[in-house]
């Protein structure tokens, strides 16, 4: 359900006062949930042979300000009995950051981490790092015109 472009202004942190509009509207690629296991083996922390661990991996093009921990958190909510399918519809089908469900407690950011970085491979190619790299020479020589305009303009003021 969560999977595909959806405005995602629920999922999102609501934005402070005095802040400008943003583009809520985000591409997610999958969403897997797996089963997981602790980071330390339990011989080193006994309490984590009690627990269940899930893997949870969000692939999307870009996140909103905190929509990772909101979804974690609504999966886990879900899964727990504390909200129901409906309730994750009802979110994603009414943007809003007044739609959130407070029954839902976003995931901690401990625990939460960057898995990979993909880039198409078009943007890597050679072509593009020359090409890119002359439009840097560019800029350059561009700031080192202007500053010396600059210079020249305040010299001939003085």
């Amino acid at each position: 359900m969560l999977e595909g472009t959806h405005d995602f202004a629920t999922y999102g942190a609501a934005l402070s006062k005095g802040s400008f509009p943003r583009e809520t509207t985000r591409f997610i690629h999958k969403i897997s949930v797996t089963p997981g296991r602790p980071s330390l083996d339990p011989c080193y922390d006994p309490q984590s042979s009690r627990l269940q661990f899930w893997d949870i991996t969000i692939k999307g093009s870009s996140f909103l300000y905190k929509q990772v921990r909101r979804t974690v958190g609504a999966l886990v909510a879900l899964a727990q009995g504390r909200i129901s399918l409906d309730d994750v519809k009802y979110m994603l089908e009414n943007p809003s950051p007044h739609n959130w469900n407070s029954r839902v407690e976003s995931a901690p950011p401990h625990g939460l981490f960057l898995l990979r970085v993909e880039y198409p491979q078009h943007v890597l190619s050679m072509e593009n790092l020359q090409s890119d790299d002359d439009t840097n020479k560019l800029k350059a020589e561009s700031v080192e015109n202007n500053s010396d305009i600059d210079v020249r303009q305040k010299s001939q003021e003085e």
